[in-house]
């Protein structure tokens, strides 16, 4: 959780991009990789408390699981939002110049 904690801190700190709707997006990107980090912190306290019989583990843990999905599935919706957002492709054009998000990218 610290390393979604520092990119939280790193999008806040860095600012909105100088773009049309720039502060909608950041705030969008955000909101997004907050929702990311609580699901995560909300998956671990429940996998911490899966019981140890084998009936309650697995339906509890397919309980957990679809709640994943469905977390991230809405982190996904967020991303796209702040995406549609960028409207003339400028976000999207800087990254492919950017050496680190290649990497992220496997470009």
């Amino acid at each position: 959780m610290q390393a979604t904690d520092t990119l939280i801190a790193a999008l806040n700190g860095n600012g909105a991009p100088d773009i049309a709707n720039g502060e909608q997006i950041q705030q969008k990107v955000v909101s997004a990789f907050q929702q990311g980090r609580q699901i995560f912190a909300d998956a671990r306290a429940r996998a911490d408390a899966l019981p140890a019989d084998a009936a309650g583990f697995a339906q509890q843990a397919t309980q957990l699981a679809s709640s994943i999905e469905t977390g991230f599935n809405s982190f996904g919706t967020a991303l796209s939002q702040a995406e549609k957002l960028d409207s003339d492709h400028k976000i999207d054009q800087a990254a492919s110049k950017d050496t680190a998000c290649k990497q992220l990218s496997g470009a």
